[in-house]
């Protein structure tokens, strides 16, 4: 089989796909996207063969050259990457991890880079320890972004309180995390302890509860998303922290 072939398997293989993915010569050229990646970077009809990260249309092609630098480290290397990419798609502020690794050919060259994206909600292994414990224990593991089909809807900022609370937090940690003072957490909370008062909070430890009985745990702060970076991930990789 010529490299030619390879990539025409490969290509016919990818298509059939359920996740976005698509492979990029050593160029930093798309030699092919399937039709998830192209409704994702808002190409859905186009032929993306030829093209660049920068010709997307949509706000990835901001990120060309941080792409580029990945894409040369994994040709460089040999090793794969996973890279946490939160930005602009097609649809609106989203988070999704890719893996990207080096594809060598039947002739033993390097033909370039295939990546494989995952909708963060669908990995547990990026979410924090207690949130997947909690997960892990009712089943659950579908989520949404943002609090506005809960039953409590939250402000943004209130949402991301919420979830520092709900992973662990202490207050000293939160204030440090968000760059805001004790009282304002201490402010904060007590916000939530009355938002969440006719769910049975009364305090903190129940404010937590009550949040994970109401499925806050499926919860994806808003605020999250709409910091764009393209973030290469360590190994030990676990926990939404990374994205603060």
């Amino acid at each position: 089989m010529t490299d030619d072939d390879f990539i025409r398997a490969l290509e016919f293989h990818y298509s059939t796909k359920s996740h976005p993915c698509g492979i990029k010569s050593t160029c930093g050229i798309f030699i092919y996207g399937n039709d998830k990646f192209k409704k994702l970077v808002n190409m859905v009809g186009r032929d993306i063969a030829g093209l660049k990260d920068s010709d997307m249309n949509c706000r990835t092609s901001d990120f060309a050259n941080e792409y580029r630098k990945q894409d040369m480290t994994v040709i460089e290397t040999g090793n794969s990457q996973f890279v946490l990419d939160v930005n602009h798609f097609s649809h609106g502020d989203d988070a999704y991890v890719t893996h990207k690794k080096l594809m060598t050919g039947p002739s033993g060259y390097s033909i370039g880079v295939e990546f494989h994206m995952w909708h963060v909600s669908t990995l547990m292994s990026v979410l924090s320890k207690p949130l997947m414990s909690a997960m892990l224990s009712r089943g659950d593991n579908s989520y949404v972004v943002g609090s506005d089909m809960m039953i409590v809807k939250l402000t943004k900022k209130m949402e991301m309180y919420l979830y520092l609370i709900m992973i662990g937090n202490s207050n000293k940690e939160i204030s440090e995390k968000i760059n805001v003072s004790i009282k304002a957490v201490e402010f904060a909370i007590s916000k939530l302890i009355n938002l969440f008062g006719d769910l049975g909070a009364y305090n903190s430890i129940s404010l937590r509860e009550v949040s994970f009985k109401y499925g806050y745990s499926r919860m994806i702060p808003r605020i999250l998303l709409k910091n764009h970076r393209s973030l290469i991930l360590p190994r030990s990789f676990d926990s939404w922290d990374t994205l603060l």
